[in-house]
C-alpha cells in the first residue's frame, strides 16, 4: 500500500481535519514491509482497528465468523468517531453494507466500488479490467454488494499465478518485496493487454498495487483506478462538512 504524497493540494486540504478509519486485517500487518505504509492523503489523522483474519484465505471464504470479525472493527472505528472507513483489502468489498451499517460514517470498502464509475466514464467499445489478488474471486459475491455485478466489458487479471505474490499473500511465507510486486504487476498487465487489447483502463483491487499505479500509467498509457484515490476524492468532499465531530447544519 502506498501514501498519496505527491497528489496535489492533499496535505493543504486535509491537514489533519478529517480522520479516516483504517479497518486493518491481521494478516496483512504480517506481510507489508512498515507499519504505517498506507494509502493515506498526506495530512489525513488515521485511527485503525484490526479484524483478527489470520489468513487471506479467512477473507476469501467469507464465513459468518469473518463477518462478525469485520462488523467488530467497524463498530469499534465508528465508537472512535472517524470521519470516513477504509479498507485494507479489495477483497472488504463483500462487507460493504457490514462496514457501512456498523460504523456510520461513509465507507470505501474496495477500489471495486468505483467500477461502475468507469464503466459510464471509458467508451462503451473498451473493456474495463480489474486486477485482482485472485481472479475466481471477482464473482457476483464480490461485486453485487458495490453494484458491479453484471456490469457489460469487465475482464479479470488476476496474480494468483505470480510467484513471489502468491508466496506472500496466498501462502504468508514472506514480507513483501514491492521490486518484485512490481515486475509481477507489470507483466500481468502485458499478458491482459496481449489477451484483451481493447482493454480502456484498470481498476486495482489489490492494495498492493497501488504504490506501483504511476508506473502503470506511464507504461502503459492507461488510467488506473485504485483505492488511494477514491479515499482522496471522498475525504476531498468532507472538506468543511463537521462529520461526526461536529454538528450539522448551514454556515451563517
Amino acid at each position: 500500500m502506498t501514501t498519496i504524497d505527491n497528489m496535489p493540494g492533499s496535505a493543504e486540504l486535509f491537514g489533519g481535519a478529517r480522520t479516516l478509519g483504517v479497518l486493518d486485517l491481521d494478516w496483512i500487518a504480517r506481510v507489508w514491509v512498515g507499519p504505517d505504509d498506507t494509502p493515506v492523503p498526506a495530512g489525513a489523522v488515521t485511527e485503525r482497528a484490526i479484524a483478527p483474519l489470520t489468513s487471506f484465505s479467512a477473507l476469501q471464504r467469507g464465513d459468518q465468523w469473518a463477518r462478525e470479525a469485520v462488523a467488530d472493527a467497524a463498530d469499534e472505528l465508528g465508537d472512535r468517531g472517524v470521519d470516513l472507513v477504509s479498507g485494507s483489502c479489495g477483497f472488504l468489498a463483500q462487507f460493504q453494507q457490514e462496514i457501512a451499517e456498523h460504523s456510520g460514517v461513509p465507507t470505501l470498502s474496495s477500489a471495486l466500488l468505483v467500477l461502475p464509475l468507469v464503466r459510464r466514464i471509458v467508451p462503451p467499445d473498451r473493456e474495463i479490467a480489474v486486477l485482482t489478488a485472485c481472479s475466481s474471486d471477482i464473482d457476483e459475491r464480490m461485486l453485487a454488494p458495490v453494484g458491479a455485478w453484471g456490469l457489460p466489458g469487465i475482464v479479470v487479471k488476476g496474480l494468483e499465478d505470480k510467484e513471489h505474490f502468491h508466496s506472500v499473500i496466498h501462502n504468508l511465507q514472506t514480507v513483501m518485496d514491492q521490486n518484485r510486486i512490481r515486475a509481477e504487476l507489470h507483466a500481468a498487465v502485458r499478458e491482459l493487454l496481449d489477451d484483451h487489447p481493447a482493454v480502456g483502463a484498470l481498476v486495482f483491487e489489490c492494495t498492493c498495487f497501488p504504490a506501483h499505479a504511476q508506473y502503470i500509467r506511464e507504461t502503459f498509457s492507461l488510467p488506473v483506478f485504485d483505492l488511494p484515490l477514491l479515499i482522496d476524492f471522498v475525504l476531498r468532499a468532507l472538506d468543511g462538512f463537521p462529520g461526526a465531530s461536529g454538528t450539522q447544519g448551514e454556515k451563517a
